[in-house]
């Protein structure tokens, strides 16, 4: 009896020895992993984590009954039971002011036919057509009225009229041309010098009675209108 006794330990000292190899070997900061929180271990082996059986996610919607479908009912019973304000009415805004000239249905309720009749009559004894008045003429001053000169004379720019002499006359008057600020004011000083007839500076080269390029088309077509 002792004997068997004996083999029986020894035995099962030797099925805990080969339990204890085929277990999987980790560091001695290993933690052990069950059904409540990580908890530390002093042994230096690893037991298999306990794993859930596998089935259906139970899930539950605030305020809802496990088991019901009809989410947005439960959204509105939730809502209706909260403090939370829900959506306020839309101010009035007044509209007084604003036209509603875009709005068919106003402008229809009180326009016709006749009305609009009465105020294109209205708009038409209201326009008033007003006349060109004659170019002002300079007084007061003894230098040459370009203005006057312009309308007393029919000449087109580049009608030669005048006889003028000397050599080069194109570049002599480009050269003395340059010294005006204006056009304007190289007539006023050509007229000035006993122009057209006589062009004693050389502004006027080809003899059209107009200096520096100056054209007199432009006061004309004022008057014309």
């Amino acid at each position: 009896m002792q004997c068997a006794s004996l083999m029986r330990v020894a035995g099962a000292v030797a099925v805990l020895t080969a339990a204890a190899a085929c277990s999987p070997y980790v560091p001695d900061s290993g933690a052990e992993y069950g059904a409540g929180p990580m908890t530390a271990v002093s042994d230096t082996r690893y037991r298999a984590p306990v794993v859930p059986a596998a089935g259906p996610v139970a899930t539950q919607t605030l305020g809802a009954a496990p088991g019901s479908d009809d989410i947005a009912g439960q959204t509105a019973a939730v809502l209706a039971g909260s403090s939370v304000p829900g959506p306020s009415a839309s101010p009035d805004v007044s509209m007084a002011g604003l036209s509603d000239e875009n709005d068919f249905a106003a402008v229809a309720a009180r326009e016709s036919i006749e009305s609009d009749a009465a105020r294109l009559e209205r708009q038409r004894a209201a326009f008033e057509i007003v006349e060109p008045t004659a170019v002002p003429q300079r007084s007061g001053s003894g230098s040459p009225n370009i203005v006057t000169y312009a309308l007393d004379t029919s000449r087109q720019l580049g009608m030669s009229q005048y006889t003028r002499l000397g050599v080069a006359k194109s570049a002599r008057a480009d050269r003395n041309c340059a010294r005006f600020r204006s056009d304007d004011r190289a007539q006023t000083a050509f007229l000035e010098k006993g122009g057209p007839r006589k062009d004693p500076m050389g502004l006027d080269p080809d003899g059209d009675g107009f200096a520096c390029g100056w054209n007199p088309a432009t006061f004309r077509l004022a008057v014309a209108g």
